[in-house]
């Protein structure tokens, strides 16, 4: 038997991390004023479908106390819910079942005969979110005005595509991720019940790839615990659970914050000598770099929810501080897109060597507004004297091609590569739809134009009207156009707009001559 089967809370004191819907259950549970319709929503294996089934117990249970709301888990009633063989609890899984008829079937008919042995008939709809707009419609009336002896627990995962009217009908419950001390804590007692011994660095490996799920983190302590050791350690837990180790990552993103190209290559091809899972690496550089932003904005949440500490803080602090929030943003976008490319990569740290690469890069463009300050800098009050001037231009040590970084020139060299005419083709469709969305008026233009060539970074297209010509060339519309292009394309691109020529009108009168000379007549004017 699967331990998330065998130890599955049968107590609601046993469901943890869900006290805001225990305490209400329990409460109602207390006062006998259970709801007819309840709607359970949150992540997955947080303690959704336990929960009604634990409901369906109190609600049952022959030998429940009135001032105490647990089941006794010893009665008939509660012994067949337990091993799912009560006839009047029904679980329905919506994902199979998501037909308007499945509806009627299993539950509009089933409503309305009594409980065969039990004080109330629980319908558990798992998935709810799968069932079809008909279906809902048609459990609507049921769910508002459901005999006494009905009760219903809808859960989903994804309570937005549950319809509004449904929602309104239920007494709605949010579930939450377990938080990781709460989780590592459960492990800790099921691995003990199970007689191993877990190191508290495998338990934090387990409780990371869960990412709060109770039902994952019982199935990878479930694999670990298939490998027949008394006493899991963090290499048993490396050949079940891919990780990287924590200083690799902050050492790239040290390097890559700080635009250190050289130093994060090296990161990079140390650990690809070693064999390591890129995959996992791009993920946990993207949630380091989440750390770093929740750190930014509130290091006491960092600190108390994500249980950073110790030299982790430490670190954190020194890349928060050489980053402002909203880099910090754009750098967890364009980690994030790398990070995504790394499966399919052919080689698996290069989209990480690329994104050191542009980061770097970026950090050496100089910013709008320091642009705009040097324009509008105003001459100084006190001219520096000739001979002063001199004297510096003389000693300022000229720049050499030695000290332009490697993210400058390989900034340079990608934006001064050649497009080639079957790039720009192929890329045309994608720059039309740019275009729909930014400036609908400027794709009118362009739709009837006729692409020619592309060289020298120009791209040349040919337009049949003079007014189109006209608006094209304007300067404010072609710069909209070129950034366009160039975005898409990665590379510095002209547009130019040329005129189809003309053809020349035909003599005044000419085809009415050719057709009289043809028929043998002639023209009377």
């Amino acid at each position: 038997m699967a331990l998330y089967h065998k130890h599955r809370p049968q107590l609601f004191a046993t469901i943890i991390a869900q006290e805001h819907v225990v305490t209400t259950l329990t409460n109602q549970l207390k006062l006998d004023r259970a709801a007819h319709a309840y709607l359970f929503s949150g992540p997955r294996g947080v303690g959704k479908t336990t929960t009604a089934r634990v409901l369906a117990k109190a609600l049952n249970c022959e030998r429940r106390a009135a001032d105490s709301a647990e089941p006794c888990n010893e009665c008939p009633a509660c012994a067949e819910i337990s091993a799912s063989r009560a006839i009047d609890v029904i679980e329905i899984d919506a994902a199979s079942h998501t037909g308007v008829e499945n509806v009627r079937q299993n539950i509009i008919e089933n409503v309305q005969f009594k409980p065969t042995k039990a004080r109330y008939k629980v319908f558990i709809i798992d998935e709810a979110h799968m069932l079809s707009t008909a279906a809902f419609n048609a459990l609507l009336k049921t769910l508002e005005e459901p005999p006494p002896h009905v009760v219903f627990v809808l859960a989903t995962t994804e309570l937005y595509k549950v319809p509004a009217t449904i929602v309104s009908r239920c007494q709605r419950f949010t579930f939450k991720k377990v938080p990781a001390k709460i989780l590592i804590k459960y492990i800790k007692t099921l691995a003990e019940a199970e007689g191993v011994r877990a190191d508290e660095a495998v338990l934090a490996r387990i409780v990371k790839k869960s990412e709060g799920c109770v039902r994952d983190a019982v199935s990878l302590f479930d694999q670990l615990n298939a490998l027949g050791r008394e006493h899991l350690t963090l290499d048993d837990a490396a050949l079940v659970i891919p990780a990287t180790n924590l200083e690799d990552q902050m050492r790239y993103v040290r390097a890559l914050t700080g635009s250190d190209v050289p130093d994060g290559l090296r990161v990079l091809h140390e650990l690809a000598s070693t064999g390591i899972f890129f995959t996992q690496f791009g993920k946990d550089v993207v949630e380091l770099l989440r750390l770093v932003l929740v750190y930014q904005a509130d290091p006491k949440l960092a600190e108390e929810e994500m249980d950073v500490s110790g030299e982790l803080a430490d670190e954190l602090s020194q890349i928060a501080r050489r980053l402002r929030p909203a880099e910090t943003v754009r750098l967890i976008d364009r980690a994030l897109a790398r990070a995504l490319e790394v499966p399919s990569s052919p080689v698996p740290e290069l989209p990480l060597e690329l994104l050191l690469i542009e980061w770097a890069a970026r950090a050496d463009e100089p910013s709008p507004g320091a642009s705009r300050e040097t324009k509008a800098s105003p001459a100084p009050e006190h001219p520096v004297p000739a001979k002063t001037a001199e004297a510096q231009a003389a000693t300022a040590e000229p720049e050499t091609p030695a000290k332009r970084t490697l993210a400058t020139r390989v900034k340079d060299l990608v934006h001064h590569r050649q497009v080639t005419l079957e790039e720009v083709q192929a890329a045309w469709p994608k720059f039309l739809a740019e275009l729909e969305t930014s400036s609908p008026s400027l794709l009118f233009l362009l739709k009837s134009a006729e692409l020619c060539e592309a060289k020298h970074g120009a791209v040349t297209v040919r337009v049949a009207h003079s007014f189109h010509h006209e608006k094209l060339t304007q300067p404010a519309n072609r710069q909209t156009l070129e950034s366009i292009l160039q975005n898409i394309l990665g590379s510095r691109l002209s547009l130019e707009v040329t005129l189809s020529a003309l053809p020349a009108e035909p003599a005044a009168g000419g085809d009415l001559q050719n057709l009289a000379a043809a028929l043998g007549g002639e023209v009377i004017h």
